[in-house]
């Protein structure tokens, strides 16, 4: 056989062993950058998509709790009651002091069965009632709206106190009337929250039964601010009938 005579085989070899060399560096680089930024863009769309889902759910949230603040004070306003006498019903509304609450504060009195209203005395007092008795209360429980800023270890925020009403004679003690009593928390995101009341002709600021008005008002206007955990604020607004006793 003469020398260089596998020349052919040779170079078929070489061709088939180039054939399955693979990638070269410069195909894995690029294919490497294509993945990354195949990568980097579907994570991008899922960290939007995170971030939208996120602030629609504490949308939601602060939109349940406003719905829940104004279902308290509407069903607490519209069952607002002075009662036939004027002892002991009130409706009281104070503007904000800028210097102690970020509130208008409401105290009201609203008209409430024996059981309900009898459900806030003690049970030493309740117990001791002899039959036939009648607990020594008008037909009112107070109800009451205030900002409370750590006060008796509770957080800052709006607070709903209601209380039995006492009769004009007081004939409840003092150490009774504070421990007949319930205050639960509201909210502790609101920004500020106005009152304005409707006399029939116009809105005004405060409204005070036991400072010359013999009557209820006609309708509570109520515009809160609540803040969002970004510290952003919205705000709300709802009109509140108020019913003729």
């Amino acid at each position: 056989m003469r020398p260089g005579s596998q020349q052919p085989f040779s170079n078929a070899a070489a061709r088939s062993r180039r054939g399955q060399s693979g990638f070269t560096l410069l195909e894995l680089t690029i294919a490497m950058a294509f993945v990354g930024l195949l990568a980097g863009g579907i994570a991008l769309s899922l960290s939007t998509c995170l971030k939208v889902w996120r602030r629609s759910q504490e949308a939601a949230d602060l939109n349940q709790e406003a719905r829940a603040i104004v279902s308290l004070l509407s069903r607490d306003i519209r069952s607002a009651y002075l009662g036939l006498n004027r002892d002991a019903g009130y409706f009281i509304g104070i503007p904000a002091d800028a210097e102690d609450t970020p509130i208008d504060e409401v105290y009201l009195t609203t008209e409430s069965p024996s059981a309900g209203r009898t459900a806030f005395l003690p049970d030493e007092m309740r117990l001791g009632w002899e039959d036939g008795s009648h607990p020594p209360v008008t037909d009112y429980v107070a109800v009451s709206y205030q900002w409370l800023n750590d006060s008796d270890d509770l957080p800052p925020g709006l607070y709903r106190t209601t209380k039995v009403a006492p009769s004009p004679q007081q004939l409840l003690g003092d150490e009774v009337w504070e421990t007949a009593e319930t205050t639960q928390l509201v909210t502790n995101h609101l920004v500020f929250l106005e009152a304005w009341y409707y006399d029939g002709t116009e809105w005004l600021a405060e409204w005070d039964t036991q400072a010359g008005r013999q009557a209820l008002p006609r309708a509570v206007d109520i515009v809160f601010a609540l803040r969002d955990r970004r510290d952003n604020e919205h705000e709300f607004k709802t009109t509140i009938p108020v019913a003729v006793h």
